[in-house]
Formats: structure tokens, sequence, C-alpha cells
């Protein structure tokens, strides 16, 4: 990792190179977005292991690849070192914490004319998360997405 001091002398060029890297057309982007939910929405699975090819790399053989079983996840975690086991327990009640005040609530109101208002939250069954993993895993990624 490459460290900048503020009283470097050319610290204002490189910190404006660093965020100049995180511009980005969000029209272009979205749009790219866009198509790869319509092409997962049409084509389920099937898209998504094309995806994950183009994107990580990684060639799915079948769907069952893109599940994680329990046994896995269990060895995974076992296998942790301590110190990483609780601070990632750590993140996670504190995200938990945060997030929980952020929920949304159903609410209605009844006014005297018989207009109801309001809104109705429901949760969903379930949802797939997609954590890319690339040159450096983020378990922040995870936490945040999943938690």
């Amino acid at each position: 990792m490459r460290i900048i001091n503020t009283t470097d002398s050319n610290f204002k060029e490189e910190f404006e190179n660093i965020l100049s890297r995180a511009k980005t057309d969000i029209n272009e982007v979205s749009s790219i977005v866009t198509n790869i939910i319509d092409d997962i929405v049409d084509n389920g699975n099937k898209a998504i292991k094309e995806h994950i090819s183009k994107f990580d790399k990684w060639e799915v053989k079948s769907d069952t690849d893109l599940q994680i079983s329990l046994e896995s996840m269990s060895k995974a975690y076992n296998n942790l070192e301590t110190p990483l086991r609780d601070a990632l327990h750590t993140a996670y009640d504190r995200i938990k914490n945060y997030h929980e005040k952020q929920i949304p609530k159903s609410w209605f109101d009844f006014e005297k004319n018989g207009t109801i208002l309001g809104q109705k939250v429901s949760p969903v069954d379930r949802a797939g998360l997609y954590i890319p993993g690339g040159k450096a895993a983020y378990p922040s990624s995870l936490l945040m997405n999943a938690i």
C-alpha cells in the first residue's frame, strides 16, 4: 500500500490522483448494471455463471457450485484465527445494531373522510448477494450486505 503524507511536497497532486480514481460516469455504470440485472432476470443461473466467468475469471461448472455448503462455511469459520474471528463478531454486532435503527416500519393513518394513508413493509423470503472477490477480500462488504 502506498502511503502519502500531508507534509509531502507533492501531497496535493497525489491526493487529487486518488480522488480522481473514484470519479465514474454513473450513467454508463447504471446502464451496465441494468443490463446485467436484466440478463439475470431473463436467463437465471446461466447468466450468473456467464457474468462470474467474465468478471471473476471462474468457470462455474454447475448450479450447485453457486452455493456454499454449511460444512464448508463451518470449516472456514473454525479455521479463522481468534483475533480475526473476534473482530468479525465485533463488526457484525456494530453493523447489526446500527441498521436495526433503520428498519422501516408499517404505518397507517385513517382520515375522517375515509381515506387511508400509509405504508406496509413486508420482508422478502430470501435474497441473493454477490460479493466480488477480485484481488482482495473485503469481509465488510459481505457483512454490510448480509446484515
